[in-house]
Protein backbone atom coordinates (compact mmCIF):
# COMPACT_ATOMS: atom_id res chain seq x y z
CA UNK A 1 0.00 0.00 0.00
CA UNK A 2 1.66 3.52 -0.49
CA UNK A 3 0.16 6.98 -0.17
CA UNK A 4 -1.83 8.83 -2.37
CA UNK A 5 -0.41 12.00 -4.50
CA UNK A 6 -2.99 14.64 -4.71
CA UNK A 7 -2.99 17.03 -7.39
CA UNK A 8 -3.95 20.75 -7.05
CA UNK A 9 -7.93 20.41 -8.18
CA UNK A 10 -8.03 21.70 -11.87
CA UNK A 11 -10.34 24.71 -12.73
CA UNK A 12 -13.08 22.78 -14.01
CA UNK A 13 -13.45 20.70 -11.00
CA UNK A 14 -13.23 23.38 -8.08
CA UNK A 15 -16.25 22.92 -6.67
CA UNK A 16 -16.15 19.15 -7.33
CA UNK A 17 -13.25 18.33 -4.91
CA UNK A 18 -9.53 17.31 -4.70
CA UNK A 19 -7.64 15.37 -7.78
CA UNK A 20 -6.11 12.06 -6.62
CA UNK A 21 -3.44 10.28 -8.76
CA UNK A 22 -2.39 6.27 -8.10
CA UNK A 23 0.52 5.30 -9.71
CA UNK A 24 1.17 1.64 -11.35
CA UNK A 25 1.26 -0.87 -9.04
CA UNK A 26 0.39 1.46 -6.43
CA UNK A 27 -2.88 0.44 -3.71
CA UNK A 28 -4.54 2.97 -0.99
CA UNK A 29 -7.07 1.96 1.91
CA UNK A 30 -9.63 4.47 2.18
CA UNK A 31 -10.88 4.45 6.04
CA UNK A 32 -14.69 4.15 6.74
CA UNK A 33 -16.32 7.77 6.90
CA UNK A 34 -19.09 8.90 9.02
CA UNK A 35 -20.98 10.30 6.28
CA UNK A 36 -21.76 8.92 2.52
CA UNK A 37 -18.78 9.31 0.36
CA UNK A 38 -18.50 8.46 -3.89
CA UNK A 39 -15.44 7.84 -5.92
CA UNK A 40 -15.28 9.29 -9.58
CA UNK A 41 -13.15 8.13 -12.02
CA UNK A 42 -11.40 10.83 -13.98
CA UNK A 43 -8.90 9.12 -15.91
CA UNK A 44 -7.33 5.37 -16.07
CA UNK A 45 -8.90 2.16 -14.73
CA UNK A 46 -9.33 1.77 -11.31
CA UNK A 47 -10.01 -1.75 -9.21
CA UNK A 48 -12.24 -0.88 -5.79
CA UNK A 49 -12.67 -3.57 -3.30
CA UNK A 50 -15.03 -3.14 -0.26
CA UNK A 51 -13.16 -3.92 2.89
CA UNK A 52 -15.74 -4.75 4.99
CA UNK A 53 -17.67 -8.66 5.23
CA UNK A 54 -18.76 -9.74 1.66
CA UNK A 55 -22.21 -10.69 3.27
CA UNK A 56 -22.62 -6.61 3.95
CA UNK A 57 -21.83 -5.68 0.44
CA UNK A 58 -23.82 -8.89 -0.94
CA UNK A 59 -26.89 -7.72 1.39
CA UNK A 60 -27.00 -4.14 -0.22
CA UNK A 61 -26.55 -5.42 -3.60
CA UNK A 62 -23.31 -4.44 -3.77
CA UNK A 63 -20.75 -6.20 -5.65
CA UNK A 64 -17.40 -6.34 -3.15
CA UNK A 65 -15.26 -6.23 -6.01
CA UNK A 66 -15.53 -3.78 -9.26
CA UNK A 67 -13.74 -2.30 -11.76
CA UNK A 68 -14.46 1.36 -12.67
CA UNK A 69 -13.45 3.32 -15.82
CA UNK A 70 -13.32 7.11 -16.68
CA UNK A 71 -16.56 8.94 -15.45
CA UNK A 72 -18.12 6.06 -13.74
CA UNK A 73 -18.67 6.38 -9.67
CA UNK A 74 -19.95 4.56 -7.03
CA UNK A 75 -21.28 5.04 -3.73
CA UNK A 76 -19.42 4.61 -0.19
CA UNK A 77 -21.86 4.03 2.39
CA UNK A 78 -21.00 5.30 5.87
CA UNK A 79 -18.33 3.15 7.72
CA UNK A 80 -17.26 1.09 4.20
CA UNK A 81 -13.87 1.50 3.31
CA UNK A 82 -12.36 0.73 0.41
CA UNK A 83 -8.97 -0.67 -1.18
CA UNK A 84 -8.25 0.80 -4.64
CA UNK A 85 -5.69 -0.07 -6.89
CA UNK A 86 -4.53 1.90 -10.39
CA UNK A 87 -4.05 -0.50 -13.60
CA UNK A 88 -2.06 0.35 -14.70
CA UNK A 89 -2.71 4.28 -13.20
CA UNK A 90 -5.67 5.86 -12.18
CA UNK A 91 -6.57 9.72 -10.98
CA UNK A 92 -9.64 9.77 -8.94
CA UNK A 93 -12.04 12.15 -7.17
CA UNK A 94 -13.24 11.17 -3.38
CA UNK A 95 -16.44 13.38 -2.66
CA UNK A 96 -18.13 13.75 0.93
CA UNK A 97 -21.45 14.76 1.36
CA UNK A 98 -21.78 18.07 3.74
CA UNK A 99 -22.29 17.40 7.27
CA UNK A 100 -25.39 17.76 8.69
CA UNK A 101 -26.17 20.62 10.80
Amino acid sequence: MSTLMMHQPQQSMAAAGMLWHLDPGRAVRLAPSAQPRWLRLAGGRLWLTRDRALHVAEQRGLPADEWLRPGEAVALAPGVSVVAEGWPSADFELLEAAPQA
